[in-house]
């Protein structure tokens, strides 16, 4: 009987054991899809604040009526297309979490139709005079970025921006010397302010003035270089700019252009001589290769006098954070394809590849 008992007792407690493994399995499986799903949720609204909510750079004028509600809001972002229905949802949670909800404006507004969550909510808080939207790629010239400033401010009456003198004070020793730069040629001030008038999405007031962009630019650069920059990795970045089409190409280029400075090699870079011309597009003839000047790095040694772009930041990464490689050469076939190669020998093979 004692055996029997015995026998029991431990089936009993076999079976509660597994039934706790059991138990405690599900638990964990049950908090591991309740953890997943709030990962998921959190991402997904994480996501949609800080992503443009369009990929159209255009501006897009439109009113909000007098006794708007949040919902009336909503729809009007809607049907302007500036809010996908996708993410209404998620922007009424911003607007409740952060306390927004009452502080949307009735009036005017023009703005961007790629901005982001939090950008859009600042800006539907500020109804009246517009201020001006102005997106600076990367990789363009001084010259070229005070002509798209120049078109975005002129479209506003009222506003007395001037290309000309932007160009001029881009090039005034005077006024570059009064300027806090964040770091210098060795011997003195730049002869120019290119590369140090960083590429992004600025928002202006209308009455701005030429020194007042500049110095708004500025600004910006010092938030987003590291702080030991130097003017020969803007110089180098500008190149990377325009030399490398993705961050990868640009890393790379950038060990590739190192070690040719440190060999003492020509550059042989094009888009230093399409600078000298002032045109990106111009069809580069030997006779230009073989005319010697500050910015031919076809028939000088070293780094072009200045930069020849204004860089991003992931080009000035690049041109502190080289990839380290053994390759000497590189060229892009048509379709962007890049090929690097070790010696003159691999290199012509793919010229003779991919650009003939």
């Amino acid at each position: 009987m004692e055996t029997i008992l015995n026998n029991y007792k431990t089936e009993t407690d076999s079976k509660s054991r597994s039934t706790l493994k059991t138990m405690f399995v599900i638990l964990v499986l049950f908090l591991t899809i309740v953890g997943g799903g709030i990962y998921y949720v959190y991402k997904t609204y994480t996501d949609n604040v800080n992503q443009p909510l369009t990929d159209r750079d255009d501006l897009i004028e439109f009113e909000i009526p007098e006794g708007s509600s949040v919902d009336d809001v909503l729809n009007l972002l809607e049907d302007l297309e500036i809010m996908p229905p996708n993410k209404s949802s998620s922007f009424k949670i911003y607007l409740k979490i952060n306390e927004l909800e009452q502080l949307i404006q009735a009036g005017l507004f023009k703005i961007p139709m790629n901005l982001n969550m939090k950008e859009l909510a600042i800006e539907l808080q500020t109804a009246g005079i517009p201020d001006v939207w102005v997106t600076l790629p990367e990789g363009l010239r001084f010259d070229e970025i005070s002509e798209i400033l120049a078109e975005e401010f002129g479209s506003h009456e009222g506003s007395t921006f001037s290309k000309q003198e932007f160009d001029r004070l881009s090039t005034d020793p005077t006024y570059i010397s009064t300027l806090q730069l964040p770091f210098t040629p060795e011997g003195g001030d730049p002869i120019s302010l290119e590369g140090y008038l960083f590429p992004d999405r600025y928002r202006f007031p209308l009455e701005s003035t030429e020194e007042l962009v500049i110095e708004t630019m500025l600004d910006n650069l010092r938030t987003k270089i590291p702080e030991d920059l130097t003017y020969q990795d803007l110089i180098l970045a500008s190149m990377l700019e325009r030399e490398g089409r993705n961050a990868d190409e640009r890393a790379m280029i950038s060990d590739i252009i190192r070690r040719r400075l440190d060999e003492g090699w020509f550059l042989n870079i094009d888009a230093t001589l399409l600078y000298y011309y002032k045109d990106w597009k111009h069809v580069l003839t030997q006779e230009d290769l073989d005319t010697d000047h500050e910015y031919n790095t076809y028939t000088r040694i070293g780094m072009p006098l200045t930069p020849i772009c204004n860089p991003g930041e992931v080009a000035i990464n690049a041109a502190v954070n080289p990839r380290t490689n053994d390759y000497y050469y590189y060229l892009h076939e048509d379709n962007g394809m890049i090929h690097y190669a070790r010696t003159w020998e691999e290199h012509s093979a793919n010229v003779n590849t991919y650009l003939r």
